[in-house]
């Protein structure tokens, strides 16, 4: 029996311990009548937020592509990062994004998130 409770005991440590990982993003699935400012309002707590949904799903700002319900988008969390002498917008990309070419995309959050 204690090793029963004592098993127990260890999967929800273990269990808390996965959870409490924080996440890089999630994925979110648009329904009827949401728009990006509507979810990014909900999410980040400001409309003007709605370009780092954006540029973390290569969305065109000018309304070139349309969310649609049933659309899987990507939700970056806010997280902050120090910025080391010598680094640049690609170099950050690289580092954060996976890929250099994505620094636009880093680019147009930092601007979304400074206002």
């Amino acid at each position: 029996m204690r090793l029963a409770v004592a098993l127990s005991v260890l999967s929800s440590i273990a269990l808390g311990a996965t959870l409490a990982t924080s996440a890089s993003a999630f994925t979110h699935v648009v329904q009827s009548g949401e728009t990006l400012a509507s979810i990014a309002e909900h999410v980040y707590g400001r409309i003007q937020h709605e370009r780092i949904l954006v540029a973390a799903n290569e969305l065109d700002v000018q309304g070139g592509l349309s969310i649609i319900p049933g659309m899987r988008l990507e939700v970056p969390s806010l997280a902050y990062v120090r910025i080391r002498k010598g680094d640049t917008w690609a170099t950050l990309a690289a580092e954060h994004l996976g890929s250099p070419k994505r620094s636009d995309a880093s680019s147009r959050s930092r601007c979304a998130a400074r206002f």
